[in-house]
Parts: structure tokens; C-alpha cells; sequence
């Protein structure tokens, strides 16, 4: 369980603000500039992950299998 927490932060923090960014109507482009010199996960609140679970699946967990091993309970 902690190694998925682990992963998670990583993976928000690394496309969170690509993320944010693609679907915030609020922010103007240049205030990310800012904002991303910043860790996503220290400046917001969960509201955004679950707009990124589905990456953090998908194309993240993918990328970085290799770093532990899940093991399936039967």
C-alpha cells in the first residue's frame, strides 16, 4: 500500500500541472509558469487526482512496473 501512496505522489507530481492546466479555466497560461517551479501535491488539494488516476494507471504504474512487484493474494 505505501509504494502505491509513493507512486501516486510521484505521478501527480510529475503531470499534475500539465494536467491542471489542460482542464483549469481559471488560472491563465502564465500563472503556471510560477506554479509549476512548485510541487502539485505541496500547492493542491486532492480535488485534481482524480483527473490523473486514470493516467497514473494507464501510462505511469505502466512505466514504472519494474521498480516493485505487486503481489496478487489469491
Amino acid at each position: 500500500m505505501l509504494a502505491f501512496v509513493i507512486f501516486f505522489r510521484e505521478c501527480l507530481n510529475e503531470i499534475g500541472w500539465r494536467k491542471r492546466k489542460e482542464n483549469d479555466t481559471e488560472l491563465k497560461p502564465e500563472d503556471f509558469e510560477e506554479l509549476e517551479k512548485r510541487s502539485f501535491c505541496d500547492m493542491n488539494s486532492a480535488e485534481h487526482a482524480p483527473e490523473i488516476c486514470n493516467e497514473f494507471v494507464t501510462v505511469y504504474m505502466e512505466k514504472h512496473k519494474g521498480k516493485i512487484e505487486i503481489i496478487k493474494c489469491e
